[in-house]
């Protein structure tokens, strides 16, 4: 019935030459299929979209489509096509003036070139391309997430000292963002890394803080995660009792969440 209503408009459009209302129909298309989850038949819709939005030079909104074409073909594995409308957007957004939009496609590139393990590659958007025009920007939310984005690509790459460094910097950012969630992210990913190199208890003082903040905000899911991270680091350590009290209580609030989800 939806799609039958949306046909009729669209030809109506069609016959009227209304450009922007034709875009409109072909976005809400989109997004009906990707809400229903076929990414695959929302792709010509959007790509329609787009076209239309070409032609009437509708700068602000061929960045919202081509931000949604690249996190599809991304999410897709087809990094090449998720690549090519990143830099379209990068394209797009200069034109416009939109810095932050602009940072958060290189973010996007970077975060392929990781998967890829171009890891050299990654850091130079970040570093060098990224970060620079979210601090012009004054967007502060985007620095952290450079912040953030360096540290995981450290980690994987067992560069410890570094993706401490970057988690560090993002720490004191989530603290004048007053992002509480952000925070409890970023301390479990510190903990992390302060644990496989060998600083168990500052890792362990790392999780209690997620773990009270996760606590005081119902982040229920974040701290199951924080519970299961403390069991296994418990398990190592050789402290078996504590281990155990901690992964009982991961146990619970798992189940807790799948019987919220069911």
């Amino acid at each position: 019935k939806v799609i039958s209503t949306l046909s009729q408009v669209l030809e109506s459009y069609r016959k009227s030459g209304d450009l922007r209302s034709q875009s409109l129909i072909m976005n809400t298309y989109a997004v009906y299929y990707v809400k229903k989850g076929e990414i695959d038949k929302a792709i010509p819709y959007f790509q329609d979209a787009l076209r239309l939005k070409e032609l009437t030079k509708d700068k602000k909104e061929i960045g919202k489509i081509t931000v949604n074409l690249a996190e599809i073909f991304k999410i897709m594995g087809k990094y090449d096509e998720s690549i090519a409308f990143n830099e379209y957007t990068i394209r797009n957004s200069t034109e416009f003036k939109d810095r932050s939009q602009k940072a958060e496609a290189y973010i996007n590139i970077a975060s392929i070139k990781a998967i890829q393990q171009k890891y050299a590659e990654a850091e130079n958007d970040i570093i060098r391309k990224a970060l620079p025009l979210f601090s012009s920007a004054g967007n502060k939310h985007g620095r952290m997430s450079c912040f953030i984005n360096l540290g995981d690509q450290y980690t994987i790459q067992k560069r410890y000292s570094e993706a401490k460094w970057y988690y560090l910097q993002a720490d004191m950012l989530t603290d004048i963002l007053n992002d509480k969630e952000a925070k409890v992210s970023n301390l479990i990913k510190l903990a992390g890394v302060k644990n496989a190199i060998g600083d168990h208890d500052l890792a362990l003082d790392d999780y209690k803080l997620a773990e009270q903040l996760a606590s005081e905000n119902n982040y229920t899911v974040k701290l199951a995660e924080i519970k299961g991270e403390i069991g296994e680091m418990y398990w190592k350590m050789g402290n078996y009792t504590a281990a155990n009290n901690a992964l009982t209580e991961y146990t619970r609030l798992r189940d807790t969440i799948l019987g919220i989800t069911q």
